[in-house]
């Protein structure tokens, strides 16, 4: 697929964009919520343990917008061993209450989707919705296992 087309509305490479964007904020205040980090640091533990999906390379934005939304604050600074600053952040009490509510508001959405995506699925089980879908993706998964 060309560039041009990754980058249109309603292809795969579009909605993952999105969802990244949309969540990014939502899981830099959890991952602080556990203990304060340096930015590097945020992005390994959400490449860890995302297990690759969610590889973020430019994560400053999204720290200068929850500190200037009074979210996140820097917590500390110190140089590391091979002479870097090194800024930590920290969650705040308002970013735990942003948190919780946005928490909250992704876990509604994702469940209405899914109820969604479960509907039509045991739609298509009971051979009511259309089966070219099915077998469209059922022969891409063959060829992408071999």
């Amino acid at each position: 697929m060309d560039k041009k087309m990754n980058s249109k509305s309603g292809t795969v490479n579009c909605m993952v964009d999105s969802f990244k964007k949309s969540t990014t904020e939502m899981l830099v205040l959890s991952l602080l919520s556990k203990k304060p980090m340096y930015v590097y640091e945020i992005v390994k533990e959400l490449d860890e343990k995302t297990e690759g999906c969610f590889h973020i390379t430019t994560l400053y934005p999204a720290i200068y917008r929850l500190v200037s939304l009074g979210f996140a604050k820097e917590f500390a600074c110190c140089v590391s061993e091979d002479n870097r600053l090194r800024k930590y952040y920290s969650i705040t009490d308002s970013g735990r209450e942003h948190f919780c509510y946005i928490k909250d508001e992704y876990h509604s959405l994702t469940n209405a989707v899914e109820r969604i995506l479960h509907y039509e699925q045991v739609k298509q089980n009971e051979g009511e919705g259309p089966n070219y879908d099915r077998k469209r993706t059922n022969s891409k998964r063959s060829k992408s296992v071999s």
